[in-house]
């Protein structure tokens, strides 16, 4: 028997989407063990349900050559974060996202690019975080454009037809020569740049783009792959078994939870299969 964990036992109080995970090696029959115990609320309920989708899929590209050069951090005033606005295509899941960087002069070493997906305010970047990729180190990046990968450890769930923002920060002290350039091409309208400078963001270049592309996924609940809904003090146990070559490659837990006076539950998931691909 093979196992694999598909979800660490972990503290919940929001519903959401979980890490995902790739089942692609597993083979034959399966079977799904919930886990999940209430901590803490006034009546409480936890559901939960296993998704799947296929490999990651390019959901937004505007990859065309850029002219012009956008420095990240260049003055105490100047270009503080960097932003991307676009509206999503479709509820999907972000798991990757590259933009097309240099680094051209001499950053401190150790010093690193942040890049988060924030909500809408008025057309600007808001304060609510969405997800945060992990870090890329300044001295990763050449002299010349090429891609720099961001990726999301938990995938970002994100609306049909709503507006976004990609926020790009780094921690390294403003610099005019020493800074990350991130490029940008001409365009005739629908223009994605964002410039924050220390107190505000400015308006969206309508008539400049960023180069960037989004590799997402495309969670679906899976058929008969939902737990029994736990509530107060009562731990709920559960199996489920499925023929797990038949599911897609990539599933995660998907987490809904109610109540009242902060609900929290702590909860777990694993795949026991009959065995794996060999190799």
């Amino acid at each position: 028997m093979k196992h694999l964990n598909i979800s660490p036992s972990q503290s919940l109080a929001a519903t959401g989407g979980g890490i995902d995970v790739d089942i692609s090696a597993q083979i034959k029959r399966g079977r799904f063990v919930f886990n999940s115990l209430n901590t803490a609320g006034t009546a409480p309920t936890h559901a939960r349900k296993l998704q799947g989708s296929q490999a990651p899929a390019r959901g937004l590209e505007q990859s065309t050559v850029g002219v012009t050069d956008n420095k990240l951090n260049s003055g105490a005033t100047t270009n503080v974060k960097l932003g991307l606005a676009f509206t999503q295509s479709g509820a999907r899941q972000i798991k990757r996202v590259a933009l097309r960087l240099k680094n051209p002069g001499t950053i401190t070493s150790g010093k690193k690019l942040t890049l988060t997906i924030n909500t809408n305010s008025a057309g600007s970047p808001s304060a609510t975080v969405l997800g945060t990729a992990d870090t890329v180190l300044c001295s990763t990046i050449g002299t010349a454009y090429s891609w720099v990968v961001f990726n999301f450890a938990k995938p970002v769930d994100l609306a049909d037809a709503t507006l976004y923002h990609l926020v790009l920060a780094c921690d390294y002290t403003a610099d005019a020569t020493n800074c990350i350039y991130w490029r940008s091409l001409t365009v005739a309208s629908s223009g994605t740049v964002e410039t924050y400078n220390a107190t505000s963001w400015a308006a969206v270049t309508a008539t400049e783009g960023f180069e960037v592309y989004v590799d997402q996924y495309n969670f679906a609940d899976i058929s008969g792959a939902t737990q029994t809904g736990a509530s107060d003090t009562v731990t709920v146990d559960e199996s489920i078994e499925v023929d797990v070559d038949q599911l897609p490659p990539f599933v995660r837990v998907y987490d809904t939870i109610g109540g009242s006076s902060n609900p929290a539950f702590v909860a777990s998931c694993n795949l026991i299969s009959s065995g794996t691909v060999q190799s």
